[in-house]
């Protein structure tokens, strides 16, 4: 029988100059989580990461946090899919998917087949981002901002201004969605909207009419239902895309969702792919 030993907890963070993941080691950084401390009791863990915070001012590494590992017969391994998913690693590797696929089935009781389930991290960086955005459109709305300070930060938050009216697209990663997705949505176009919205070819969601004023209030909900629109706009790595017929073609060699999901979460505010030359767009293909 396996010896399992839970209660146990690692710092991860990463690197500023290329995204890439590192955890903590003594008063450093490692690339791999196998050589990384692992901390057996909470005031260890929270002087790690408060020493870790401090070194921000160096600017080598940004958004330290700690996340919850299982030991069993001496391999560590993380407790929630995000950090699985991370440790596998940002590589785009033709086996990558099926590494990931491998872990998520071995390591993690799934929520929802191929349907990425946010975690406390996620729920709490999409709250902060659109507490932020809202003091940002109280702020234009009051004229403290001008539409020249303020269009860089809409467009960071997925908000256009058309002819008529603001867009706000809605991420939509890999093309998935689960009915209670579908049911807000349906929600917002009929309380915010013209009781439509338009589908991309990349398979994000636009609303066209929408007032600035109620921007916020949209992006909550959103939020509530793992939600956000973040990297619909700007030059950055917009929505990564899959194919639309993952998990049903016969043809298909591999699932690309999972491999899609990698990326995505890699991309996410990647300090070297926020502010592009111009916009970068991924798709990942399940048949030859």
């Amino acid at each position: 029988m396996a010896r399992e030993n839970q209660g146990s907890q690692m710092l991860t963070a990463n690197r500023l100059r290329d995204g890439d993941v590192l955890y903590r080691k003594g008063g450093g950084w490692v690339p791999m989580l196998a050589d990384g401390d692992v901390y057996t009791d909470q005031a260890s863990a929270e002087a790690a990461l408060a020493a870790a915070t401090a070194e921000l001012v160096r600017n080598e590494f940004v958004s330290p946090y700690l996340f919850e590992v299982r030991d069993v017969n001496g391999k560590v391994t993380p407790v929630k899919e995000r950090e699985i998913i991370r440790a596998a690693g940002p590589t785009v590797h033709p086996h990558t998917s099926r590494r990931v696929s491998s872990m998520l089935k071995t390591l993690v009781k799934p929520v929802a087949p191929n349907m990425y389930r946010y975690d406390e991290f996620d729920a709490q960086f999409v709250g902060e981002r659109v507490n932020q955005f809202a003091g940002q459109v109280a702020r234009r709305l009051s004229g403290e901002l001008t539409e020249d300070q303020f269009k860089p930060l809409r467009l960071m938050n997925g908000l256009y201004l058309q002819l008529h009216a603001y867009m706000l697209r809605i991420a939509v990663p890999y093309g998935t969605l689960s009915s209670r997705q579908m049911r807000k949505l349906a929600h917002i176009a009929r309380t915010y909207d013209k009781d439509f919205g338009h589908f991309t070819t990349r398979t994000n969601l636009q609303f066209n009419w929408i007032k600035l004023v109620d921007v916020p209030k949209i992006l909550r909900e959103l939020a509530d239902v793992e939600m956000h629109c973040i990297q619909t706009s700007g030059n950055c790595v917009r929505n990564i895309t899959a194919d639309q017929f993952a998990g049903a073609t016969a043809e298909e060699i591999e699932d690309p969702r999972p491999l899609a999901e990698v990326i995505r979460q890699w991309s996410s505010l990647h300090p070297e792919f926020v502010f592009l030359a111009r916009k970068f767009k991924i798709a990942v293909g399940a048949t030859e």
